[in-house]
């Protein structure tokens, strides 16, 4: 399945109106990360809180990528994990470089893939994997790590870590279910991502690789953001966001 994007708008119009479609009347930002792709582009990575409880006190969360090829100028939504999908292994997690790889090309060291997992916050959600061959213009979504885990019997509190992939089709993560007890799986694949099976030993070129946190490089700060900014509405974070960003 591929993701549809929004139209170009300022950062602060968009965050804003991705506030009032929220299904919920308060929303927060947990988190932001930014990729910088080159000296005009990047993506911004944004996690959201919603309030209320959907399943006992756990929070609802889900995540947002928006991306600019002016410097900031405009950004538009090109992958929200919390729009409705006719995937029955949707995701409404959160998005994180920490779990996410990347591949650069050799000629020009711009980024060739990006795939991202989107990890448990509420109790039924399962991990589903992205992937952007474009630059972050457009996502493929993929549930088969999820369909997997609920192949064996895990209906709830799963999620997946650890991404890792050797090139555009060799990759290995893990999947975990926490449903009473800790199980742990290692996939892999062989098509990119699209589908997944289980290997008993990892490949020894899984511990030479590290993921996005660690692979992607800033060139010239352009883009400036603030980290960890939890507990502020979507207004006050904004507020504090420079001005190149606005």
């Amino acid at each position: 399945m591929t993701v549809s994007r929004s139209s170009p708008t300022s950062l602060r119009n968009l965050l804003q109106n991705v506030a009032r479609q929220s299904t919920l009347k308060f929303v927060s930002i947990i988190d932001t990360e930014i990729l910088e792709l080159n000296s005009e582009a990047a993506l911004l990575f944004v996690n959201l809180r919603e309030a209320g409880s959907h399943s006992g006190s756990v929070e609802r969360t889900h995540g947002v990528i928006v991306k600019t090829s002016d410097g900031g100028m405009n950004w538009r939504v090109t992958l929200d994990t919390g729009e409705p999908s006719s995937s029955s292994s949707r995701g409404t997690g959160s998005l994180m470089m920490d779990e996410s790889f990347l591949l650069r090309k050799e000629s020009n060291d711009e980024i060739s893939n990006l795939w991202i997992v989107s990890q448990w916050q509420i109790e039924a959600t399962f991990p589903t994997l992205y992937l952007t061959v474009d630059g972050g213009e457009t996502w493929q979504e993929s549930g088969t790590i999820g369909q997997f885990l609920g192949s064996r019997g895990h209906s709830t509190f799963n999620y997946a870590e650890g991404l890792r992939f050797r090139n555009e089709n060799e990759g290995v993560v893990i999947a975990r279910a926490e449903d009473g007890k800790t199980n742990i799986y290692f996939l892999q694949t062989s098509d990119g991502g699209k589908t997944w099976e289980e290997t008993s030993a990892v490949p020894s070129w899984y511990f030479e690789v590290r993921n996005a946190r660690n692979l992607y490089r800033m060139r010239n700060n352009r883009f400036q953001i603030v980290n960890n900014e939890s507990e502020l509405s979507v207004m006050k974070l904004l507020d504090s966001l420079p001005k190149i960003l606005k």
